[in-house]
């Protein structure tokens, strides 16, 4: 007898990553890496360790890659003595001959090459090579058979892998059939002796979780396999796919009358049954927290007698699930029953004054942040464990109270324990989402065992008590569009300038005859378009939306996208088993599903409709189905934020789920909620009578056109155009972005805003130029009218009043205000001085003369400051002489500034002025003297 031990993956991860020091003995308690030992009785003849759900290719960050974790395991089975490890489908995670490669020198690596390794085939290895191929790649790259029947000393084992689709087993039928027989006609056949079959998927509503992860085992028709094995109570049909958590007791089942076992994940995340959130972000959540620290498997003992021994273990945190409690069961026992639904479980208990409580710094317009207790198992049996708490808030007013619930924190390790997995809590702290905004609430919360959940009992609780919460008043929200992609119009662009990336090689943009317009064309499950999201659009659709594909499929009963963003969260519309179906993720983790009937090789206009509380589905403008869908719609994670169009999204935003081959038209979202009547004349927009989309697609390219055309005109802004033509244009610009982003337009309605947007440009008209006009009347009343003689200042005010009345004109044009500069600047050069009177060296106004009483010509229009007999003589404006043209927009000067610039011929006037003076003095003493 062999024993070995047994080290924590979370301490050789850890150590790997430099995050802790290798444990020592002493410290092998405290790091969950303490040795544990699993002795074989003498009567076991065949011990199996199995598990699946490895997915190598895959990383769980902190916690590992799905190799670092898959090496850990294949170590741990070689160290507890197993004649033969195997594991049930989804060994990659997409098929890939180099992820099988990982995976083969892995086992070969880590086992003892006496020990007998068996695999089954999953959903992920048709992924890449696709479901035609896929059994040819998983035996060249394996060296074994899909189907298969093996023996490990004595102890019969049958492979079964799914066919035509990626969760079928139906055609395994015969298969399995011609092995049972072959089994049960062998001389000695012991019907006592269990016989393993290996599947990926589980029959539904066996193990836990099956009820939503299952593949189709054919119930009903002529290949029930489910009939079939029902007739061999000795069977244990050993599967994966869900990646449940093993601690739940309902990972064992036999309602069936043999026994149904689901083995965990090796390699992946944790994911267990709908209908609850996440702690922290109050989204739905089929992942209970950290759901990548997950690493599980069981050792399966055969007695001699038949009687089969299973024991639980944990990888992560190196330590076996319930040790103390293996399943042990005969085929007898399998038949009536001893692992059913309802076994009996006790209430849990919260301390004495515990109570509710609520963080009220968190609560916004929807959501608040419960906190209480953690509640303790009634013992420590596996029945008794708190497997959730069931949170709900009741309206203090009356109204319906909102029911959410989490995953317990029962597979993080025992408190105490040290290294990078998680300790169970002591205190909760849960965000509800999906409350009425400004609404007091009080609260209850429930510590429910696996058992009561299934069942429906209640399991012990504490209230808030006097304590309430309350939402604050909710803003408005603007409703828009966020998506709008019509390969009609000959690209894959989208209208909203998301960033579009081509998918695969065999994909293009064709004519479609029938529709009458150009759409995306898809073959070999290798095309497509993803476009990149943001989380404004996520939060802008999150409590509505309106969304819609029109689309074609030769095959529709493969599983595939046709326009998607679903990864346990977002939406998509999805094509299956003749069916068309919306799935939806919304944050109180259910996952409603309306669905109806489709025919290969038609156009469907589909058109999906979230009101925050149900989602309804519509074919071609009619109402099929609805669904409740409470708490608003759970976003993506930041790598999965992409939709794609023929495909859905991973997690690393990677396609799968992809169309094998067919055609899409169009792909759209809105922030707005259509009414019925809304989305069927939205179908009649998209869709004519005829079954054409030829006047959509013209109408809609019109406007995208006119809006190309004439952006930069928009975006620039009014600048120098008149107030009116500004107006009526980008009125009409906004008319067609409005248009354009309401899918309930008609295509009538769109063109004629398209050509009105056209004509709003071009009838643009440039403002007036008024500044020049402006300045020059402003100059004109400043001018001192004292020199000037009547007739000029009459020539003057007359320009001047036509100038003021010219600018109060609306109708006004740049030629006319040019032409009234330039005859006010006529009028100003024009300005004619008043003559002198001889001996009168004072003039009327009381102004100095020249000694002569006559203005010489240098007196003309160049006079700026004269001074006669000591007096300083000011004149503001020229008295003769015309000014060259102003042209619009020069500025004037005024006339003193203009002569100011002649100030050179200022000593020569002077002069001349003496000149005078003293030559009639001489005059009058030579008049004296003749006398």
């Amino acid at each position: 007898m062999r024993q070995r031990k047994l080290v924590s993956l979370a301490t050789s991860i850890a150590v790997a990553l430099g995050l802790c020091a290798m444990a020592t003995p002493a410290q092998a308690s405290e790091t969950g890496s303490s040795p544990l030992t699993l002795s074989r009785d003498a009567d076991v003849v065949a011990r199996f360790g199995f598990g699946s759900d490895i997915h190598i290719g895959r990383s769980s960050g902190v916690y590992g890659t799905a190799l670092e974790k898959f090496n850990h395991a294949l170590q741990t089975y070689a160290s507890l003595n197993v004649d033969a490890v195997g594991f049930s489908g989804d060994l990659t995670n997409n098929g890939k001959s180099s992820e099988y490669a990982e995976l083969m020198n892995a086992i070969s690596t880590n086992l003892p090459s006496s020990d007998k390794v068996i695999l089954s085939m999953g959903n992920h290895e048709t992924y890449d090579p696709g479901m035609a191929q896929a059994s040819a790649r998983f035996k060249s790259a394996t060296g074994q058979d899909m189907n298969k029947l093996t023996s490990v000393n004595g102890i019969d084992v049958i492979t079964l892998g799914p066919q035509n689709s990626d969760s079928d087993y139906r055609a395994d039928y015969d298969f399995l059939h011609t092995a049972l027989d072959s089994i049960s006609s062998r001389q000695g056949y012991a019907p006592a002796q269990p016989i393993i079959v290996l599947t990926h998927h589980a029959v539904q509503n066996t193990a836990y979780v099956s009820n939503e992860w299952h593949g189709n085992y054919g119930e009903g028709s002529g290949q029930d396999l489910v009939a079939l094995m029902q007739q061999y109570p000795q069977i244990v049909q050993v599967s994966g796919h869900s990646h449940a958590t093993l601690e739940d007791a309902r990972s064992i089942d036999q309602t069936l009358g043999y026994t149904s076992i689901q083995d965990g994940t090796i390699g992946a995340y944790f994911e267990n049954e709908s209908g609850k959130v996440d702690p922290s972000s109050g989204d739905g959540a089929t992942r209970p927290a950290d759901s990548e620290l997950s690493s599980q498997g069981i050792i399966v003992d055969i007695h001699r007698d038949g009687t089969t021994e299973v024991h639980r273990l944990n990888f992560a945190t190196g330590t076996w699930i319930y040790p103390q409690e293996p399943w042990i069961f005969s085929a007898a026992e399998a038949r009536n029953d001893k692992y059913g639904k309802n076994r009996s479980s006790s209430p849990a208990v919260f301390a004495h004054d515990a109570t509710v409580g609520f963080d009220t710094s968190a609560t916004s317009t929807t959501k608040a942040v419960v906190t209480f207790p953690s509640a303790q198992a009634a013992d420590d049996t596996n029945n008794n464990m708190v497997h959730s708490y069931a949170i709900t808030l009741t309206p203090a007013s009356g109204g319906e109270a909102v029911k959410k619930s989490v995953f317990s924190d029962y597979y993080y390790a025992d408190k105490g324990t040290s290294g990078i997995i998680p300790t169970k809590k002591d205190q909760w702290s849960v965000t509800i989402k999906g409350l009425q905004s400004g609404t007091t609430y009080t609260a209850k919360v429930e510590a429910l065992t696996s058992f009561q959940e299934q069942n429906a009992l209640p399991g012990a609780s504490i209230g808030s008590g006097a304590s309430t919460v309350t939402t604050t008043e909710a803003p408005a929200v603007a409703r828009k569009p966020i998506l709008d992609v019509n390969y009609g119009l000959g690209n894959a662009d989208d209208h909203y300038q998301h960033v579009s990336a081509k998918q695969g090689t065999d994909s293009s943009i064709v004519e479609d005859a029938s529709l009458g317009q150009q759409v995306l064309s898809i073959k070999n499950s290798d095309g497509g378009y993803r476009y990149a999201m943001t989380p404004a659009d996520y939060e802008a659709i999150e409590n509505g939306f309106t969304t819609d594909v029109m689309f074609s499929l030769p095959d529709v009963k493969s599983d595939q996208c046709v326009f998607s963003n679903q990864q346990v969260s977002g939406y998509g519309f999805e094509v299956e088993n003749g069916k068309l179906e919306f799935w939806m993720n919304p944050a109180d983790g259910s996952k409603p599903r309306p669905s109806t009937a489709i025919s290969a090789n038609t156009w469907y206009h589909a058109t999906a409709v979230y009101d925050g509380s149900t989602v309804s589905l519509y074919l071609n403008g009619d109402l099929v189905s609805s669904a409740s869908a409470k708490g608003g719609l759970k976003i993506p994670g930041s790598g999965a934020q992409y939709f794609f169009v023929g495909a859905d999204t991973s997690s690393s935003g990677t396609p799968e789920y992809q169309v094998k081959s067919g055609s899409v038209a169009l792909a759209r979202i809105t922030s707005q909620i259509f009414t019925p009547a809304e989305v069927l004349a939205s179908h009649g927009n998209v869709v004519d009578g005829s079954g054409s989309s030829a006047s959509s697609i013209t109408a809609k390219s019109a406007a995208r056109s006119a809006l190309e055309s004439t952006k930069d005109t928009y975006t620039q802004g009014q600048q120098d155009f008149t107030a009116s033509s500004w107006t009526a244009f980008s009125t009409a610009y906004d008319d067609v972005v409005s248009g354009l982003g309401d899918f309930r337009t008609e295509p009538g309605a769109l063109s004629t805003s398209a050509a009105s947007l056209v004509s709003a440009h071009s009838a643009l008209a440039k403002a007036v130029d008024t500044a020049a006009l402006q300045s020059l009347l402003t100059t004109v009343k400043a001018i001192d009218r004292s020199p000037y003689t009547a007739e000029s200042l009459k020539a003057l005010d007359s320009a001047q009043t036509t100038a003021a009345a010219l600018l109060q004109n609306g109708a006004m044009t740049q030629q006319d205000v040019d032409a009234a500069v330039k005859t006010l600047q006529q009028a100003v050069d024009s300005l004619a001085r008043i003559p002198e009177t001889p001996n009168n060296p004072t003039n009327q106004d009381g102004n100095h003369n020249s000694g002569d009483g006559k203005n010489t010509d240098s007196d003309k229009g160049n006079t700026a400051n004269t001074t006669t007999n000591g007096t300083k003589t000011s004149v503001d404006a020229p008295t003769s002489g015309t000014s060259d043209d102003v042209p619009s927009g020069a500025s004037v000067e005024s006339p003193s500034k203009q002569l100011a610039k002649t100030g050179a011929g200022f000593g020569v006037i002077a002069a001349l002025s003496a000149l005078f003076a003293l030559m009639g003095g001489m005059l009058v003493v030579t008049r004296k003297q003749r006398f």
